[in-house]
C-alpha cells in the first residue's frame, strides 16, 4: 500500500471515529493527524469496547506507520506504544520494538524485548527481533543462544541463521558460519541470500571449488541479478574458468556500461591474459558515455603505461587533474604522468602543493625524493628525508631507510650508518635498520661491524633470513668459519627455502670446502630459480675451473657476463674471461693450464 492510499484510509477511520474532520483544501504536509484529545465527559479508554479499542489502535498504527515511512521514528514509537497498550497483541509489540531500535533507544527497546519474549514465548519472530538488539548492544554471546534457541524451535526462520552467520563472521569463525550456511541452504534449497553467503564464505575462506558451486546456485536462482552474477563470475575467474566469467562480465558490462566496478574486474582478466589492447578498448569505449568517470579514464592511463604508451597516458592523466582540481588523486596520478615522460619540473610542482592533511601526502615526498637522486642531487633529497623524519608515529619510519639508500647509493656510507642510527633511537624495534647498517659497513671495509651488526639483526628478530645469509656468505667469501656459515644459510633456506641467492650461498660453502659435486648440484639449482643471475654462472664457472673442466668455465663465465650484474662484478669476471682466453676443450687437453680463480678478485 503507498503512503496516499495509507493516508487516505487514515483519514476515512477518523471520519469513522466522529473526530474533526478536514477541510477540502488541506494539504498532507498541513494535515493534523494526531488524534483528538477526549473531551472530558467521553467515557476513558479503560472502560471501551473491545471493538472501540481495536478500532483506536488499527487508527494509531496506521499513524504511526506513516510516521516511520517519512522516518519520524521518535513520534512514530510513541504512537505504536499507545496502540500496544489499547491492544496488547504480538504484531504492534514487533513494531514497537522495531522502532523504537531505529529511534536510537537501543537499551531501552532490549529491556522491553527481554520482557515480551518472556510473555509470547513461542512468538519467533519476537525472539528474533530480542536477539538482533542484543547483537546491535554487542552481547554476541547471549545473542547466539537466542538465535540457537530459535532455531530449535522453528528450524525454518531464516532469519535466525542469518544472525548467526553475521555474529560469527564478525568474529572471524568462518568454519561456524559456513556449517550455518550449509544448514540454511539444504532446508531451504531456493534461499538465493542463503547461496549468496554461503558462496562469499568460501571466497574468504580460500575455498574456491565450493565457492563455486554456491554462486552458480545464487545465480541460477537470481535470474541474472547483477551482486550473484558478479559473484559467480568472480568464482569462475578465482577457479580458472576464464572465458566462462569473462561471458559473464561482457554480459553484465551490456546492461550496465558505466558500471566501474564490472569494468574493473574485465580490465583485470585482460591484464592477466595478456590483452591489454583488448582492455584498453573496453575502456575506450567506456569513456564515451555521456559522464565517464575520472576512474575509468585513469585506469586507461595505466593500461597505456603498460603498454609504455606514457606521452598518452600523461595526457589523459593531465585531463583528469585540469577537469577535477579538487581531487588530490587526480593531481597526484597526474605528477606520476608527468613522472613517466621526464617531466620532473612539473611533477615536483604538484608534489610540493600536496598539503601535510592529505592521504597523498607521504607518496608524494617519497616521490620527490626519487626525483631528486635521478637527478643527482643527493642534498634537495636529504633534506626533504630530515624533514619527513620528523613525523610523528609510525609515518617517519620509510624515510630513515630511504634516506639510507639515497645515501648509500652516491657512496655516503658513513652518513647512511648516521641516519640509520638515528633511526634505531627513534624505532628500537626496527631490526632492518640494524642489517642495512651492517651492509654499509662492509662497503667502508669495517668486516667487524658488519658481524656484529648482522648478529644483532638476528638477535632482534630470529627469522631476518637476510641476515643470516649475508652473514653467512660473508663468511664464506673469507674462506672461514665454513661449518657456521653452512648452518647460517640453512637456517636462512628453512625461512625461504626457494630463493635462489640463499641456494647460491650454500653452493658457494660447498665450493669453499671442497665439495665440488655438492656445490655444482646447489648453483645448478639456484641458476634455475634465478636464470639471469650473472654472479650464480660466475661461481658455477669457478667450480668447473677448479675442476680443470675449463670449456665449460668459460662457457658459464661469458654467459654471466651477459646476466645480471653490477659494474664490479662486470670487471672482475672480464678479468677471468681474458685470463682464460681459450674457449675449447681440446685446446685444455694438450696444455699445462691451470687457473687460479682468485686471482681477478
Amino acid at each position: 500500500m503507498n503512503q496516499t492510499n495509507l493516508l487516505t484510509l487514515a483519514i476515512s477511520i477518523l471520519l469513522f471515529l466522529g473526530c474533526q474532520s478536514v477541510s477540502s483544501d488541506a494539504t498532507v504536509e498541513k494535515l493534523e493527524i494526531e488524534p483528538q484529545p477526549l473531551k472530558k465527559e467521553s467515557l476513558p479508554p479503560t472502560l471501551w469496547s473491545p471493538e472501540a479499542r481495536r478500532i483506536h489502535a488499527s487508527f494509531l498504527y496506521l499513524v504511526g506507520e506513516y510516521e516511520a515511512l517519512k522516518g519520524h521514528f521518535k513520534s512514530s514509537k510513541k504512537l505504536f506504544e499507545r496502540a500496544y497498550n489499547l491492544d496488547s497483541n504480538q504484531f504492534l509489540a514487533q513494531k514497537m520494538l522495531t522502532v523504537k531500535a531505529l529511534s536510537g533507544q537501543i537499551d531501552e527497546a532490549l529491556l522491553q524485548a527481554k520482557r515480551l519474549v518472556l510473555l509470547y514465548p513461542k512468538d519467533m519472530a519476537l525472539a528474533t527481533i530480542f536477539a538482533k538488539l542484543l547483537t546491535q548492544s554487542g552481547n554476541y554471546q547471549e545473542a547466539i543462544r537466542q538465535f540457537e534457541h530459535i532455531i530449535d524451535q522453528d528450524p525454518e526462520e531464516m532469519e535466525a541463521y542469518l544472525g548467526l552467520i553475521e555474529i560469527y563472521r564478525f568474529q572471524k569463525r568462518k568454519a561456524e558460519a559456513i556449517v550455518i550456511a550449509k544448514e540454511m541452504v539444504r532446508l531451504n534449497p531456493t534461499s538465493t541470500k542463503g547461496w549468496v553467503l554461503l558462496a562469499k564464505l568460501y571466497l574468504s575462506s580460500s575455498q574456491p571449488e565450493k565457492a563455486l558451486a554456491a554462486a552458480r546456485s545464487a545465480h541460477q536462482l537470481s535470474g541474472g541479478d547483477i551482486e550473484k552474477t558478479m559473484i559467480y563470475a568472480i568464482a569462475l575467474e578465482l577457479n580458472k574458468k576464464t572465458k566462462e566469467a569473462v561471458r559473464l562480465y561482457e554480459k553484465l558490462l551490456r546492461v550496465y556500461p558505466t558500471n566501474e566496478e564490472l569494468i574493473s574486474k574485465m580490465v583485470k582478466i585482460y591484464r592477466e591474459m595478456g590483452d591489454l589492447e583488448d582492455a584498453l578498448a573496453l575502456l575506450e569505449e567506456a569513456s564515451q558515455g555521456p559522464n565517464p568517470t575520472p576512474g575509468i579514464i585513469m585506469q586507461q592511463a595505466f593500461i597505456l603505461w603498460e603498454l609504455k604508451r606514457f606521452d598518452e597516458a600523461a595526457k589523459k592523466l593531465k585531463e583528469i587533474a585540469k577537469a577535477h582540481p579538487e581531487s588530490e588523486r587526480a593531481q597526484y596520478f597526474s605528477a606520476l604522468g608527468d613522472e613517466k615522460i621526464g617531466n620532473h619540473h612539473r611533477a615536483l610542482s604538484i608534489y610540493q602543493r600536496i598539503q601535510e592533511s592529505s592521504s597523498f601526502y607521504i607518496q608524494a615526498n617519497i616521490r620527490m625524493i626519487i626525483i631528486y637522486e635521478q637527478q643527482k642531487n643527493i642534498d634537495k633529497a636529504i633534506k626533504i628525508v630530515h624533514k619527513m623524519v620528523q613525523l610523528s608515529g609510525d609515518q617517519a619510519n620509510i624515510f630513515f631507510e630511504l634516506g639510507a639508500r639515497v645515501l648509500a647509493g652516491s657512496k655516503r656510507y658513513k652518513e647512511a650508518i648516521n641516519i640509520l642510527t638515528q633511526g634505531i633511537s627513534r624505532f628500537p624495534k626496527k631490526a632492518d635498520f640494524l642489517f642495512l647498517q651492517g651492509v654499509y659497513y662492509e662497503k667502508i671495509g669495517q668486516k667487524d661491524k658488519c658481524i656484529e651488526k648482522m648478529k644483532a639483526t638476528i638477535k632482534k628478530d630470529p627469522n631476518n633470513s637476510m641476515a643470516y645469509n649475508y652473514l653467512g656468505y660473508l663468511y664464506a667469501e673469507d674462506g672461514e668459519n665454513l661449518d657456521e656459515a653452512k648452518n647460517l644459510i640453512q637456517k636462512a633456506l628453512e625461512i625461504k627455502p626457494n630463493d635462489g641467492f640463499y641456494q647460491d650461498s650454500l653452493g658457494w660453502v660447498y665450493f669453499r670446502q671442497g665439495h665440488l659435486d655438492k656445490a655444482l648440484k646447489t648453483l645448478h639449482q639456484a641458476l634455475r630459480l634465478i636464470p639471469n643471475e650473472g654472479v650464480v654462472m660466475e661461481h658455477i664457472g669457478d667450480v668447473y675451473s677448479t675442476k680443470e673442466e675449463y670449456a665449460k668455465a668459460a662457457s658459464f663465465y661469458n654467459r654471466a657476463l651477459k646476466g645480471r650484474l653490477e659494474e664490479k662484478d662486470k670487471k672482475r669476471i672480464q678479468c677471468k674471461v681474458n685470463k682464460m682466453s681459450v674457449t675449447d676443450e681440446k685446446e685444455f687437453q694438450n696444455s699445462s693450464f691451470s687457473f687460479d680463480y682468485s686471482i681477478c678478485h
